[in-house]
């Protein structure tokens, strides 16, 4: 189907205090840093898939949520770290 449009998302999430990981890549924000603090609020989440459109989104989610372990199917704390790709690989991990 198409991907969904919120122009809303909850400001605090942290009562979803179980969720670990979080598949979201079906959903376009507008704000991604707003976004980005919001699952930040997350207390446990450890897995997170997202539409990235720049290696800076990327940056920002390990920026925000500095307890991630896995950002679109790639580890965050290998020794290739995620900061390491190019533009053009972002649509390997988007």
């Amino acid at each position: 189907g198409n991907p969904l449009q919120y122009p809303y998302f909850p400001q605090n999430l942290n009562k979803l205090s179980n969720l670990r990981v979080l598949d979201i890549t079906r959903i376009n924000f507008s704000d991604f840093e707003l976004i980005s603090n919001c699952l930040s609020t997350l207390p446990e989440l450890l897995d997170l898939k997202i539409n990235l459109s720049s290696q800076q989104e990327a940056l920002i989610i390990l920026e925000n949520i500095p307890r991630l372990q896995y950002l679109n199917n790639k580890s965050t704390k290998d020794d290739t770290h995620l900061v390491d790709i190019d533009d053009k690989d972002v649509h390997d991990i988007s």
